[in-house]
């Protein structure tokens, strides 16, 4: 059950706030999520059994404070982005009037949906040429670069453990060729 708090429903001022059993499940919900990422997360150590299944596991732990770094600098350079936006557009979109929802849309934009009508590109509301080039700018910064960067990082991680697990095969054959069979 919701309450609405505007008179005009229709209004991007006007919220929903609901009652307290959806309160109640919505902390449920929210609890339920992150327990179950923690599980999966937890299942990567159970894959340590297999030889082709434990690299899964080893590449994110080799790759661990390679990733961190990567994403201390993706996070700041999503902020910054937010806060330029936030900046620029305050006064003229709905979507970069606060700081949250001008992060929450620099997040969107950065996944390709941008609804062009809607983001400034009209006479009214329009910054010309800085409208473009932030666009350009967020999907070739953090799309194209930053991304393959992260996808570099884990891939180095992989071959580095790919070459340590057949360093460990070969020492294993050569220690076998010595064991009596029986």
């Amino acid at each position: 059950m919701y309450i609405v708090t505007s008179a005009d429903p229709e209004s991007p001022e006007s919220f929903w706030a609901p009652s307290l059993p959806v309160q109640y499940w919505s902390f449920h919900s929210g609890l339920t999520g992150w327990l179950m990422l923690f599980l999966i997360l937890r299942f990567f150590k159970y894959l340590e059994f297999s030889n082709s299944l434990g690299v899964v596991g080893d590449t994110f732990q080799k790759a661990a404070k390679d990733l961190a770094i990567f994403l201390l600098i993706f996070f700041l350079i999503i902020l910054a982005f937010s806060y330029a936006g936030f900046y620029f557009y305050r006064g003229r979109m709905y979507e970069f009037s606060t700081f949250p929802k001008s992060f929450s849309t620099v997040f969107s934009i950065m996944f390709g949906q941008v609804d062009f009508q809607t983001f400034g590109f009209n006479s009214d509301t329009s910054l010309g040429s800085f409208s473009i080039a932030f666009l350009w700018s967020i999907t070739i910064l953090v799309y194209l670069i930053l991304i393959n960067m992260f996808l570099a990082i884990i891939l180095g991680a992989f071959e580095e453990i790919q070459g340590d697990v057949k360093r460990y095969r070969l020492e294993r054959l050569q220690v076998n060729k010595y064991v009596p069979q029986h």
